[in-house]
C-alpha cells in the first residue's frame, strides 16, 4: 500500500500541472479563515494481539491566519464522540469530550487556477464514560501529514485531491473498582481525499470532503474568510 501513494502523489502532481496552462499566478490568501466543521470518520486501531475498528465524529471549529505570504499557521478544538469494537474496555459505550490541535499549511504552487499546499497538523483528543464506580478515558495523539490540490473549476465551483498520512497513538485507562490501562496504535497510515466546494458568495464558501484509506469518512464545512 505504501508503494503506491508515491505513484499517486506524481500522478496527481502532473495531472495538475497538466491542467494548468502557465497563466500569471494569482495573489496568495491574505485574512483569517475560519471553518465551522462537522465530521464522521472511521480507522482503525491495533495492539499486538487484536484490531479495533474505531468510530468517532467531531463537531468543531478552524482557524487559519497568515504568518507569511505563502504559510498559514491555524488552531482546530471542538467535541469528539466515539465508540469502538473487539475491545471488552470500551464494549457498548459512546465516549464523548474534546479535542485540539495545531496546524500549519504551506503553498508551494499557485495560478489562475490551481493552488497546492503541503500541510502538517497535530491533535489531541480526550474522551471518556462514568459511571458511579467507573471511569474510562481514552487520550489519542494524532499526527497528519498533507499534500492537496485545488482547481478551480468556475467562479462557483472548485475541486481538490488529496494525499495523507495519519498515526495515531492512544492510550484507555479504566478507574475504579477495576483497573487497566491498554495502548493502540494506527493499523494503517495512508488515506486519500477529494473535495468539493460552492463559493457562497463574498468570502464564503460551503464544501464536503471524502476521505477513503486509514480514514474512512466525511466531512462538511462552511468557511469565511475576514
Amino acid at each position: 500500500m505504501m508503494a503506491d501513494y508515491p505513484h499517486l502523489l506524481r500522478t496527481v502532481t502532473l495531472t495538475a500541472v497538466c491542467l494548468t496552462a502557465a497563466p500569471a499566478a494569482a495573489a496568495p490568501e491574505e485574512g483569517l479563515t475560519f471553518s465551522l466543521v462537522y465530521g464522521r470518520w472511521e480507522t482503525v486501531l491495533h495492539d499486538a494481539a487484536t484490531t479495533s475498528p474505531v468510530t468517532y465524529r467531531r463537531v468543531g471549529v478552524e482557524a487559519l491566519e497568515p504568518i507569511h505570504p505563502n504559510i498559514q499557521l491555524g488552531l482546530v478544538a471542538g467535541y469528539a464522540f466515539l465508540t469502538q469494537e473487539n475491545q471488552p474496555i470500551t464494549a457498548g459505550l459512546e465516549l464523548d469530550g474534546g479535542y485540539g490541535g495545531v496546524l500549519v499549511r504551506a503553498e508551494v504552487l499557485r495560478t489562475s487556477r490551481l493552488v497546492a499546499h503541503l500541510g502538517g497538523e497535530y491533535n489531541f483528543q480526550r474522551v471518556d464514560d462514568k459511571s458511579a464506580d467507573q471511569t474510562l478515558t481514552m487520550d489519542s495523539h494524532e499526527f497528519m501529514a498533507h499534500a492537496e490540490f485545488t482547481l478551480r473549476l468556475s467562479a462557483l465551483w472548485s475541486a481538490g485531491i488529496g494525499a495523507h498520512y495519519l498515526d495515531i497513538s492512544s492510550e484507555q485507562r479504566l478507574r475504579g473498582t477495576t483497573r487497566a490501562t491498554h495502548a493502540q496504535d494506527s493499523h494503517e497510515h495512508y488515506y486519500s481525499s477529494a473535495r468539493l466546494e460552492l463559493n457562497a458568495g463574498g468570502d464564503g464558501a460551503i464544501g464536503v470532503t471524502v476521505h477513503k484509506g486509514a480514514l474512512d469518512g466525511y466531512a462538511l464545512y462552511f468557511q469565511r474568510r475576514y
